[in-house]
């Protein structure tokens, strides 16, 4: 989301020509992602969390907002008490 205005919502038809990616493609996303949050010095805690649930906050999305969100808390905690 860019915030610019300009995003809509995509007609059924453009839905359905939407490719889905395979599963080695998301494990490929899902790798990356970790690699760069490490790279960029994401509080482990953060990253276990998005490893587990796979869920990002972002001042756009913020924790309240996404589904699931009490799942991240849970694996930050759970992060937490394994004393990594």
């Amino acid at each position: 989301m860019s915030g610019g205005g300009d995003e809509r919502l995509l007609s059924d038809d453009e839905v359905a020509k939407v490719r889905l990616l395979s599963d080695d493609e998301v494990a490929k996303v899902r790798a990356s992602t970790v690699a760069a949050m490490r790279a960029a010095g994401i509080r482990l805690a953060v990253v276990y969390a998005y490893e587990r649930c796979g869920l990002i906050v972002t001042r756009v999305f913020p924790l309240v907002q996404i589904r699931g969100g009490n799942q991240r808390v849970l694996a930050i905690a759970e992060y937490r008490e394994r004393g990594a």
